[in-house]
């Protein structure tokens, strides 16, 4: 009695996650999609699932009946011994042959469709490059050329043709909402395209393993209106707060916490540990690049704007000046594997960084 009590609970359970899993209302959940190809992968999936539903429920049907048809009925009782079916083997041997070629149809149909980028709509040329653990977006057309990180801004009904890279290790690129798993491979560039229906904030992930942090390796997509994404274009192709650039200089004559914080970032150097590892000499401006200024790091995120996105880490963590100070006083506590050092700091440094990084806007 005791033991049906706890498969009850075990299946009620399973049937409550089961359905939880399947809201379409979820951040990252598939039954909501919001541009053709999400929706197509969705109808493809519909497709995918009955059929195998109807094999479950013909394959269980069959093995329940088989089970009370030729159970052994008493002790003494040897069940009929069956060697062999001819008729129920062809039919076993043939109806997999049917099945399969009835969810291939529309899959080939559809991976030959989703091959051909539509000519009759806006595109827009995107470069994602997946880091350890972190995203890179590059817009190279050439009326936009914008660099950023970890936000990918769009305009809604415009075809975003993505080319994917990767530098170390693989990496996958998932918007559920808006499309399908794309993976990044090193020395092997991919390629694929989507579009966004409506305006909206999707969430977005790596979907392969790619080392400590793959779980926090996580991006938003913002669509918008072509006039909200042509306004977020003209900020972003602006220098941020390029009165403050003058006062990286080494011999700027400068004053207030922001302008302590732009010297700090582009000339004093630091000792610290990263993964383990001491090292010496870290400068902010080394790894990451703030346009305007005379020293561009290519090692982490650009942060030209980073006060404008919504999100530190890689979509992490709210863009608070709580976090920030947190994240530069102890990024691996923030984020295990992290390669952003942890460093010696003086009284005053991270709240001067704090302010000034988030003057660029």
């Amino acid at each position: 009695m005791k033991q049906t009590k706890i498969l009850k609970i075990v299946f009620a359970t399973m049937l409550l996650g089961l359905s939880l899993a399947c809201t379409p209302e979820h951040l990252q959940s598939t039954f909501d999609p919001k541009g053709p190809i999400a929706r197509d992968q969705g109808y493809l999936f519909e497709i995918l699932f009955w059929a195998m539903a109807a094999v479950f429920v013909v394959v269980q049907t069959g093995l329940v009946y088989t089970i009370i048809r030729y159970r052994r009925k008493s002790e003494n009782e040897l069940p009929k011994q069956v060697h062999g079916h001819d008729k129920l083997e062809i039919a076993w041997t043939i109806a997999p042959i049917f099945v399969l070629a009835a969810v291939a149809i529309p899959t080939v149909s559809m991976i030959f469709e989703h091959d051909e980028i539509p000519t009759n709509m806006p595109r827009i040329e995107v470069t994602a490059e997946g880091y350890q653990w972190w995203w890179g977006f590059d817009y190279t057309d050439e009326n936009i050329n914008v660099t950023t990180a970890n936000e990918l801004h769009i305009p809604t009904d415009t075809v975003i043709n993505v080319s994917l890279k990767s530098e170390n290790v693989i990496h996958s690129f998932w918007i559920p909402k808006l499309a399908g798993k794309m993976d990044l491979v090193p020395n092997n560039n991919n390629s694929m395209w989507f579009i966004a229906d409506e305006p909206g904030e999707y969430y977005a992930q790596c979907a392969e393993y790619c080392g400590t942090s793959h779980a926090n390796m996580k991006f938003k997509v913002f669509a918008h209106d072509q006039a909200g994404f042509d306004e977020w274009v003209t900020n972003e192709q602006k220098s941020a707060n390029a009165s403050l650039i003058e006062c990286a200089s080494a011999d700027a004559n400068c004053s207030g916490l922001a302008a302590k914080g732009a010297y700090i970032f582009a000339n004093k150097k630091f000792s610290g540990v990263i993964r383990g590892q001491q090292v010496d000499n870290q400068m902010c401006a080394a790894c990451h690049t703030v346009a305007g200024m005379k020293i561009r790091g290519n090692a982490g995120p650009v942060l030209t704007h980073v006060a404008s996105r919504t999100t530190l880490a890689s979509g992490m963590f709210d863009n608070t000046d709580e976090n920030l100070t947190a994240w530069i006083t102890d990024p691996k506590n923030m984020k295990p594997g992290v390669y952003m050092p942890t460093l010696n700091f003086e009284e005053g440094d991270v709240e001067a960084l704090v302010a000034y990084l988030q003057t660029l806007r």
